[in-house]
């Protein structure tokens, strides 16, 4: 009597499972900045809106530079650079401060001391996080000259100098992070370039070769004796109703000038309601709150009237 074979049924591979093991296995060998940078490309590939996705790979940025940072602030070199490169932008910071109390007032800065330093401490934070965040996306651009340069260089006894931490998949982070930072670069200089062109009403050419206006159709009659190609109006977009953070400044500034800059008595005339600043013997800054101004306040340069002055 023969016995019957006894056959095991082969497990049926899943290989929906099998992925989801290789995926959950990179993963886990994938630092913050790389994830970051993950969560980042479908942003930027799907959406118009760069802003959350050019966050996170800033921040990839810094967690794989910040090391290297900090290497380099501990080198007394590296502090002279580091105080070099953050002076400067410094000097930006002052430069925009007192642009914008002119702005404001129609006075030079130098008559609003306390404003102008309040001004300083508002810019000053923006100018060091956009300095720092350009300066990581260009040292991305230039990275591939470095190594390029490392190659050439090598025969002489040259040695490399890591500037970012060690990770897995170094490759494919460093390809990613070169493509990511360029895309990002790109979106900040065609942002830009759209800005200042609907705010000056410039004239572009596009890639058809036709005149684009930026604006209404009052803007076609700029265009006589203008070359003879053809043209396209974009119109403007309406404004967002957001608070920018320069409308933010502005609002503050106002304020501080009013409340605490000027002087509520003078030995000036001062109109009812009002509040002055001397700008020097003979003139003064009047300060006036006013409901049909953009944000509540008008400033008028006067002649300073005193009993000393015979008046």
């Amino acid at each position: 009597m023969k016995l019957p074979k006894l056959t095991l049924a082969s497990p049926k591979l899943n290989w929906v499972s099998s992925m989801k093991q290789r995926l959950a296995k990179i993963f886990r060998r994938l630092n913050l900045s790389q994830a970051l940078f993950i969560m980042a490309t479908p942003m930027l590939a799907l959406s118009n809106d760069w802003g959350f996705a050019g966050l996170l790979i800033v921040i990839g940025l810094a967690l794989e530079f910040w090391p290297k940072f900090i290497q380099l602030w501990h080198s007394l070199p590296g502090k002279g650079l580091i105080f070099f490169c953050y002076a400067f932008v410094a000097n930006f910071a002052l430069v925009s401060a007192a642009g914008v109390i002119n702005d404001i007032t129609g006075v030079n800065a130098d008559h609003l001391s306390y404003t102008h330093n309040f001004a300083i401490l508002l810019y000053l934070p923006i100018w060091i996080i956009g300095f720092t965040f350009i300066a990581l996306l260009f040292l991305q651009i230039t990275l591939p000259l470095y190594l390029l340069l490392l190659v050439l260089l090598k025969p002489f006894g040259l040695r490399a100098v890591k500037l970012v931490t060690s990770t897995s998949y170094p490759l494919l982070t460093g390809i990613l992070r070169l493509t990511l930072s360029a895309i990002l670069l790109s979106q900040i200089s065609l942002h830009y370039q759209d800005e200042i062109i609907r705010a000056s009403g410039q004239i572009k050419i596009d890639l058809d070769n036709a005149l684009v206006i930026s604006g209404n159709e009052d803007s076609l009659q700029e265009l006589q004796g203008a070359p003879q190609l053809p043209v396209r109006l974009e119109k403007d977009k309406p404004a967002k109703k957001i608070l920018n953070y320069q409308d933010f400044v502005v609002m503050s500034l106002n304020i501080f000038i009013y409340q605490f800059e000027s002087d509520q008595f003078s030995r000036c005339h001062i109109s009812d309601n009002a509040r002055v600043i001397e700008l020097n013997d003979y003139e003064v800054l009047e300060v006036t709150r006013d409901n049909a101004a953009k944000f509540g306040y008008a400033y008028q340069v006067k002649a300073c009237v005193s009993p000393a002055m015979g008046h």
